[in-house]
This record gives C-alpha cells, structure tokens and sequence, in this order.
C-alpha cells in the first residue's frame, strides 16, 4: 500500500501571491473574466452583509434582503398581524401552567 501524499495548505499570503503570478501570465481576454467575476464577488459581499438573525428559524437576515423583509413586517402591522406583549406573556404562561399541571407537588421519600 502506498502512502498517500498529504496536500500543501497555502497560507492566505502563498495564495495571493501565487494568485498574482498566475494572473500575471494569463490572456486578456480571460483577465477580463476573472476581473468581472471578482467585481462581482466583492460587490456583492458588500452589500450582503448579515445584518441580524431571524428569531424563529435563526437564518441570517442580509443587508439586500433587509427592506424587503421590513416592509414585510411594517404591512403586518398595519394589517393588525400582530401580537400585544401582554397577549403573548398570557399565553406563554398558559402554556407553561398547562405542562407543569401534572407535575406532583409531594414530596419524594427517600429510601
């Protein structure tokens, strides 16, 4: 059985610097690729900064995707789709009351 060869990690610096050499030698035409689909990588890691986290599910919420899901939630609440802290504290209580119910509140004997 032969040894399997282990692959070389680069450092960030080998790559870039490598990445410059090898782009140092490429054609234009393929340079102007390369370039376009940097700009578009960098315009678009600018813009889709995350922003904050979604409550229920825990996804991240992008800067680009932020107006859209605001104005979402601003028409909710127009709309009336909304709950009252005190509505919401109610019912978390309820729930809570409702589980805890068959609990037994006697005390374990201890043998």
């Amino acid at each position: 059985m032969q040894a399997e060869t282990i692959p070389k990690i680069m450092s960030t610096i080998d790559m870039r610097t490598e990445s410059h050499q090898i782009l140092d030698r490429i054609d234009d035409r393929f340079l102007a690729a390369v370039h376009a689909l940097l700009q578009t990588y960098d315009q678009q890691n600018d813009s889709d900064e995350v922003i904050g986290y979604s409550v229920g599910t825990n996804e991240p919420l992008l800067a680009s995707e932020a107006d859209d899901v605001f104005e979402a939630i601003v028409e909710d609440v127009k709309k009336g789709n909304y709950i009252e802290v005190d509505d919401l504290i109610a019912q978390k209580s309820a729930r809570w009351q409702s589980s805890t119910k068959y609990l037994s509140l006697t005390p374990l004997k201890l043998v």
